[in-house]
């Protein structure tokens, strides 16, 4: 038992030499990133942009009113209810329920699409035609509220079997409600993170083909006459998970990056030669150690970690840029003395 302290503390000593090795990376991942924003000029914020978020200080008190109901974050909690209760109400039917839960589920899903027709109404008063049309955002909520109002037509409908159309289609596509809760503020800055990333992440992502391509073509010449046997059988090789050709190889060294039975595969990799046998190759006990051990470290600990500093950083620096937007529209309302002193309070909350 007590030999149970050796590897306990070697796993655990493992742990934090690992973890110091991200961090290390991670670190020298940011550095480089500083380095390159100090080599390049900053650009200025157009003057334009700060006028543009101070639209709605023309409007009258009513629509000014509006507008701050329509930027307020009770609007935006109380639209996520609605939804949540949308979906509720679309989980709640079931096979052979009465006719009162019916009629009671119709009549609550009228509700909240009355209430998502609301909202769109206030927001085109407080932002316009054309500035709510901007918002890709908005045209989602339009989608949405259209292919509600569609299903409440075709509910009352009479003669469904007349039309080509399956219309129960429009009673599914109402799942798209839930797409509304990408809405919320800490929600996009992780969408605003992911876009931010694709581009990064798909450089890093050639940098996997790169390696994967390297090492399959690799293991083709190294393992591709490799065969399980009575004497050697096999504990992670089998036909869909060899290095026959370049395809599968592919394929194994994709199950390898998991982590998933990679040691078993680099025990079969390193099969014994038996006494006057000329097809074995002895530099195989050699050859695959290093093979398996350089793939895992370049892919599992450094690869993959890289990715996660590229995200870490785009959210960091779109946390940064909310942060900035936030005050930018409180110096534009400090700034002009018609706004009342209850607006900024709402505002700032």
């Amino acid at each position: 038992m007590w030999m149970l302290l050796y590897f306990i503390s070697f796993i655990l000593m493992s742990f934090i030499l690992l973890d110091m090795f991200i961090g290390v990376m991670v670190e020298t991942f940011h550095k480089c990133q500083r380095e390159q924003r100090i080599a390049h000029k900053p650009k200025s914020r157009p003057p334009s942009v700060a006028e543009d978020e101070a639209f709605f200080l023309k409007y009258s008190t009513t629509r000014r009113r509006i507008h701050s109901v329509c930027t307020s974050p009770a609007l935006e909690y109380s639209i996520t209810i609605c939804i949540f209760l949308s979906t509720f109400v679309m989980g709640a039917e079931h096979f052979q329920q009465p006719k009162y839960i019916s009629v009671l589920l119709e009549w609550v899903f009228y509700i909240l699409t009355l209430l998502l027709v609301i909202e769109i109404m206030l927001k085109l008063v407080a932002f316009g035609i054309v500035r709510y049309l901007k918002d890709s955002w908005n045209m989602l909520d339009i989608f949405v509220v259209l292919v509600s109002l569609i299903s409440v037509i075709v509910g009352q409908v009479k003669f469904q079997e007349k039309i080509p159309i399956n219309m129960g289609i429009f009673r599914v596509v109402r799942v798209l409600r839930l797409a509304q809760v990408l809405k919320t503020t800490k929600i996009k800055v992780l969408l605003k993170t992911i876009i931010r990333t694709l581009s990064q992440v798909g450089n890093i992502s050639l940098l996997f083909m790169f390696f994967f391509f390297i090492y399959a073509a690799l293991g083709v010449e190294l393992f591709g006459n490799i065969a399980c046997s009575i004497d050697f059988p096999c504990l992670g090789l089998h036909r869909l998970s060899d290095f026959n050709n370049f395809m599968l190889a592919l394929l194994t060294l994709y199950k390898v990056s998991t982590g998933d039975n990679w040691s078993g595969i680099l025990k079969d990799t390193m099969p014994g030669c038996l006494p006057n046998d000329e097809t074995c190759n002895p530099y195989l006990t050699y050859a695959s150690p290093i093979f398996f051990t350089s793939f895992v470290i370049t892919v599992q600990f450094v690869l993959v970690n890289l990715v996660v500093a590229v995200i870490m950083q785009a959210l960091d620096d779109s946390k940064k840029e909310g942060h900035g937007e936030t005050q930018m529209k409180m110096i534009v309302l400090l700034s002009d003395p018609s706004v009342p002193g209850e607006h900024i309070g709402e505002d700032s909350d």
